[in-house]
């Protein structure tokens, strides 16, 4: 993955720099580095923003469970 990937993604998301950091529990600053492709962006990054992405619509808002 790309840094603009990972922004574009990000901002579908509707996630701010410092959330997603938060999320991924690292620094902002780490954020800004992998977009700007200051960085590599480790692999595990990009699992668990696949993850992140299955849980959370493109709103910002998190899903409800699905009732069984």
């Amino acid at each position: 993955m790309i840094g603009q990937e990972l922004k574009r993604r990000r901002e579908r998301l509707g996630l701010t720099q410092a959330e997603l950091a938060k999320r991924l529990d690292v620094e902002r600053i780490t954020i800004i580095r992998w977009e700007r492709d200051q960085v590599a962006i480790p692999r595990v990054v990009e699992l668990a923003l696949g993850e992140i992405e299955r849980h959370q619509p493109a709103s910002g808002k998190a899903r409800k469970p699905a009732r069984s």
